[in-house]
């Protein structure tokens, strides 16, 4: 859904499959895109998991300007490796390291 005083700056909307969708908005110095991702949960197979992750990098590769990304990445964080705390953040729950 877009505000109504938002649809004149509205450049494009993507629906890439069934859980990535793209909003592009014309912004002050760049385009702004908007990304929302719905990710498999941990029932999936690990090539439908792949696939969907694929889709996304490809999709932000492309992704001209500025883009922010959101939505359900159905992930269950248990502990953060220290390579990935600038994109998981020090917040999590989680059982530690010994049970992952």
């Amino acid at each position: 859904m877009v505000r109504t005083t938002l649809l004149p700056s509205l450049h494009d909307i993507k629906q890439i499959n069934g859980r990535i969708i793209t909003g592009s908005f014309e912004a002050e110095g760049s385009p702004m895109t908007f990304i929302c991702a719905y990710a498999p949960h941990s029932g999936h197979n690990t090539e439908v998991k792949e696939d969907f992750y694929e889709q996304l990098s490809t999709e932000i590769s492309q992704t001209k300007g500025r883009y922010f990304i959101g939505g359900d990445f159905n992930a269950r964080l248990h502990y953060v490796r220290e390579h990935e705390k600038d994109c998981c953040g020090q917040y999590i729950i989680g059982r530690g390291n010994d049970y992952t």
